[in-house]
């Protein structure tokens, strides 16, 4: 006489795909814990269905299974997963998961245990088929589900981990995961982790909150600093004729974090936004002009007298306004209107020929606005009020620096400064 019970859980097991998961298939297929990022895997925003209810899973991978790891869906060996974890996946996917229970299954008095995804017990009763029989069908606890699927039969207590803290909470029978989480008010974004597990402590739900983001750094990139020598300066003087400035680099990089712990961390770009420019010191190289050598001879030699009679007598101080001033000065050097010129083009630029002025920002002072102003004090005492004082010191800078006024303003006109 054939067994009943045997024939009817065959049956069973030929269930359809949405109903019932082979053994092997599923132990072969199975997705367990959730693992790292793929940096090499593609982003993909999918729905993923578990016994009816759905959710959107943003994560890196590319099959069935990796998008599974990233929602925290755990298939067991009795489970349906359609398309299968090993498929491959594309955006906007839908993923369904029937999970699988187990039931007790009483046929003409013999009783096992049988598993099906079917939602009433009259599908599960339909699909054993054993007709002319005695059965019986009970709920069984004997096995953990899915995060997603009912939690208890009965009223039970959970441990609820979240955000660093444990939490005891009530869970009644046939109440699911997600709607244990609304009633207490935990919000969870598409990324975040929810997992059920039964202990020897009882049932354990965990939260695990996971943030992707781009880190965008700016930093500067040093300068350098450039010595060069100048003949047309004067030995042991020096200038700045560029004052560089840094560069600017953006670094972009990829990061996880996994309830607060950075797990991956990768650089998607290194851009140089702005070259760094040179700082250029120019020190002189030209030896000073020989003095004549001084004769000593007695006072009263004719010599002495002849040598005497042959300088020429003391220039008479210059007056009048600064730019008279400066055009007997300029004059007294050999030079000529053109270079007058010049250089009252070029101190209207600096101060106005204002022997008061005064730039807050530099320190420079004067009508040749000397930086600091303290210099012109090797051409006088008075240099703070006196423009004829302040003018021969600019004089000899220009001479020192460009040689003339003319070529002073051709370097104002070209850098901003001279």
């Amino acid at each position: 006489m054939s067994n009943p019970l045997a024939k009817a859980n065959e049956r069973l097991y030929r269930l359809p795909a949405k109903r019932v998961w082979p053994v092997a298939a599923a132990l072969m297929l199975g997705v367990t814990g959730v693992g790292a990022v793929n940096l090499a895997a593609s982003h993909h925003t999918v729905q993923v269905q578990v016994d009816g209810k759905t959710q959107q899973v943003s994560f890196f991978g590319n099959t069935v299974s990796d998008a599974l790891s990233a929602a925290g869906v755990e298939v067991k060996a009795h489970d349906s997963v359609i398309p299968v974890p090993s498929s491959a996946i594309y955006d906007d996917s839908r993923i369904t998961v029937a999970t699988a229970k187990p039931y007790m299954v009483t046929i003409d008095g013999k009783t096992r245990e049988v598993w099906s995804t079917a939602t009433s017990s009259a599908d599960i009763l339909s699909d054993l088929g054993a007709r002319g029989s005695t059965v019986t069908l009970a709920a069984s606890r004997s096995s953990e589900r899915s995060p997603l699927s009912t939690l208890t039969h009965v009223p039970t207590t959970a441990k609820l981990l979240v955000d660093g803290k444990t939490k005891d909470v009530k869970v009644s029978p046939g109440q699911g995961l997600k709607d244990l989480l609304q009633a207490e008010k935990i919000k969870l974004s598409p990324i975040d982790r929810v997992t059920a597990s039964r202990t020897k402590d009882g049932l354990v739900i965990r939260v695990v909150r996971v943030v992707r983001e781009n880190i965008v750094t700016e930093s500067d990139i040093p300068n350098k600093t450039v010595k060069k020598e100048d003949a047309k300066l004067l030995k042991g003087k020096t200038r700045i004729t560029e004052e560089g400035k840094h560069g600017k680099r953006r670094l972009v990089e990829y990061r996880e974090v996994v309830d607060g712990k950075e797990t991956v961390r990768t650089k998607i770009s290194d851009k140089v936004l702005a070259q760094p420019v040179d700082r250029v010191e120019v020190t002189g190289t030209m030896e000073p002009p020989a003095r004549p050598a001084a004769v000593a001879t007695a006072p009263d030699s004719p010599s002495v007298a002849a040598a005497e009679s042959s300088v020429p007598p003391a220039a008479p101080a210059p007056t009048g306004s600064p730019k008279a001033i400066a055009r007997q000065m300029l004059a007294a050097r050999g030079m000529g209107d053109d270079q007058y010129r010049c250089l009252v083009s070029l101190w209207n630029r600096e101060s106005g020929w204002n022997y008061r002025s005064y730039n807050r920002s530099s320190g420079a002072y004067g009508i040749p606005q000397a930086l600091p102003g303290s210099k012109m004090a090797s051409a006088g005492a008075d240099w703070r009020t006196n423009p004829a004082t302040q003018i021969r010191w600019g004089l000899g800078y220009i001479s020192g620096r460009y040689g003339s006024p003319c070529a002073a303003l051709g370097h104002s006109h070209r850098v901003g400064w001279y």
